[in-house]
């Protein structure tokens, strides 16, 4: 599935491990947990593409990436938010560094359409936490 694919593509990653640990989820935040930052994402839609022959495999899937911050001895809320975003836009760039195979998934390349900025009062049990929504693209066959 590529949400295993985005879970590895993720927690891999050295920049973002540093904030979030392993606090990576799909679909929702657990609550009362204690975190610097976290991620949750969740598949928007996927339409999938087709020739005269039929289906070719390959999908193009969005999917939202929230990066969730808290505040902490390091910074605010807002900013640890903005520091696991930044740390996620570097990841996903340039989209061609993905062109490979990840956890059975061919994964061709992901893209970042925007990004919203939002505050999360009580998110996950907790007061203060910001949230920062990265809209984002992925090709990839099934």
């Amino acid at each position: 599935m590529m949400e295993d694919a985005l879970y590895i593509i993720l927690s891999g990653d050295l920049a973002v491990s540093a904030i979030t640990g392993k606090h990576i989820y799909p679909l929702q935040l657990p609550q009362g947990i204690t975190y610097r930052g976290a991620i949750v994402f969740n598949r928007v839609s996927g339409i999938r593409d087709h020739a005269m022959s039929g289906a070719t495999g390959l999908v193009e899937s969005r999917y939202h990436v929230n990066c969730f911050g808290r505040q902490d001895q390091n910074g605010s809320a807002y900013r640890n938010a903005k520091l696991l975003s930044r740390a996620v836009r570097d990841l996903f760039l340039p989209p061609d560094i993905f062109r490979q195979t990840i956890a059975g998934i061919d994964v061709q390349g992901i893209f970042i359409n925007g990004e919203v900025d939002q505050r999360e009062e009580g998110a996950a049990g907790i007061g203060g936490v910001a949230r920062v929504l990265l809209d984002s693209t992925i090709w990839h066959t099934e």
